[in-house]
């Protein structure tokens, strides 16, 4: 008795059935998906090789981003601090003043012709001697300024380079410390007052417009001795 309600539904429940059972046969027919995955069996083995060999790429790529996120970009937005007293503050973030500098090379390349470009190069030199000590990659360097040199910044010691560890994460490490700290005594120098350039000998011969014009009042004084004597002549 308990299964007579379902047995006298069940004709119009398989009435409503019969369409959707056709519809699934005719979807798992050759023509859709047993062709479609006939067509893709040699590609899903390519599939699944591609995904495993991919999982390193996405472990780089997240120690990339995590580097970016913890190094670089704070890095990027800090600014260059030249201590209390410095007459050249930063003007803004690392990744502006970066640009900056880009935007002054890209002058260097501007000019130019058909046989490339050039640059074009002013020297110039001073009064000032300034005299570099040796380092351990350089020998000791000489050269003039206009001015004297008031000091360093960074100093020496204050530029080194960050502990450089390639074993390690990037994201590990610490960002690179742009603080300069206090500045540095100037390097030795010496400044030599320029002395007046003498004045050339005079050269037997040459022309000048003094000479000229003694050249001048002599040639009139003797014209005007000779006529005052001719017309003292004629009146005796």
């Amino acid at each position: 008795r308990e299964a007579l309600p379902g047995v006298r539904s069940s004709p119009h429940t398989l009435d409503v059935a019969t369409p959707f059972v056709h519809q699934l046969r005719l979807l798992v027919s050759k023509a859709e998906l047993r062709g479609l995955v006939h067509e893709l069996r040699p590609t899903i083995p390519r599939l699944a090789k591609l995904s495993k060999k991919t999982i390193p790429f996405l472990e780089q790529s997240r120690a990339l981003a995590s580097c970016f996120d913890t190094v670089i970009i704070p890095w990027s937005n800090d600014s260059v601090s030249g201590g209390t007293g410095y007459p050249h503050p930063a003007v803004g973030p690392v990744y502006k003043e970066t640009g900056y500098g880009l935007v002054g090379v890209s002058g260097e390349s501007r000019s130019g012709d058909a046989n490339g470009q050039f640059i074009r190069v002013q020297a110039a030199g001073g009064t000032n001697t300034v005299q570099l000590p040796a380092t351990s990659t350089s020998p000791p360097q000489v050269g003039v300024l206009q001015q004297q040199l008031l000091g360093q910044m960074p100093t020496i010691e204050s530029s080194a380079k960050p502990p450089f560890k390639p074993n390690q994460p990037c994201e590990n490490q610490e960002p690179p410390d742009l603080n300069a700290g206090p500045p540095g005594l100037p390097p030795s120098q010496a400044s030599a007052s320029p002395e007046p350039a003498p004045s050339p000998d005079p050269v037997p011969g040459d022309v000048t417009p003094h000479s000229i014009e003694q050249q001048l009042l002599d040639l009139m004084s003797s014209n005007f001795d000779s006529g005052g004597d001719g017309s003292q002549g004629g009146g005796q």
